[in-house]
């Protein structure tokens, strides 16, 4: 698969670490573009430099490895910007208010608002993991219309029923809850 990530400066970096890794051996394309608040974040959050944990990580080359490229906030040329590239799906987790607003507003000013455009006009799967809390009537508003323009909005919102030990336990099922909405392949 095609796949383009958007990483924004809400709070919720392990899930986008999370599902990195989980598609890693998947022998996948992977497109990430980190915001400048979503570098900041994953350093605050995870202890780490973004570009620190992909070199540890096996990509590239690497037998059964997705490749990963990283591409600028500010790149509106970067691949996942055009419609043409057929993406087979496009996520954005963490997705913070100001990015599902300015892509429920049309406002392509950078590439993860840009991409989240082309994913509602070609009819691709578009999925925002949304990060806050409590929301407000503008933000459901927002939500609404991109709900109505076929985008997944899944709240980062876990469920308990299946009795997690471990912070990892809740962050794999929103990881598992995003890639569910993928095309199979």
């Amino acid at each position: 698969m095609r796949i383009a990530i958007g990483v924004t400066g809400g709070s919720g970096a392990i899930y986008a670490r999370r599902l990195l890794e989980k598609l890693q051996p998947g022998g996948h394309t992977i497109h990430v573009t980190l915001t400048k608040y979503g570098n900041w974040v994953w350093k605050e959050e995870l202890d780490q430099d973004f570009r620190e944990w992909k070199d540890g990580m096996k990509w590239d080359g690497e037998e059964g490895a997705s490749d990963l490229i990283v591409d600028s906030v500010n790149d509106l040329y970067a691949e996942p910007s055009w419609g043409l590239k057929k993406f087979d799906g496009y996520i954005v987790a963490p997705c913070s208010m100001r990015t599902m607003s300015g892509i429920a507003c049309g406002i392509a000013d950078n590439l993860v608002t840009r991409f989240g455009d082309v994913a509602i006009k070609e009819k691709r799967p578009l999925i925002l993991l949304i990060r806050e809390a409590p929301l407000l009537e503008l933000h459901l508003e927002r939500m609404l219309a991109l709900a109505r323009a076929g985008v997944v909005i899944l709240p980062a919102s876990p469920g308990f029923y299946l009795k997690p030990k471990t912070i990892e336990d809740v962050v794999d099922f929103m990881v598992d809850k995003m890639i569910s909405y993928l095309p199979e392949g």
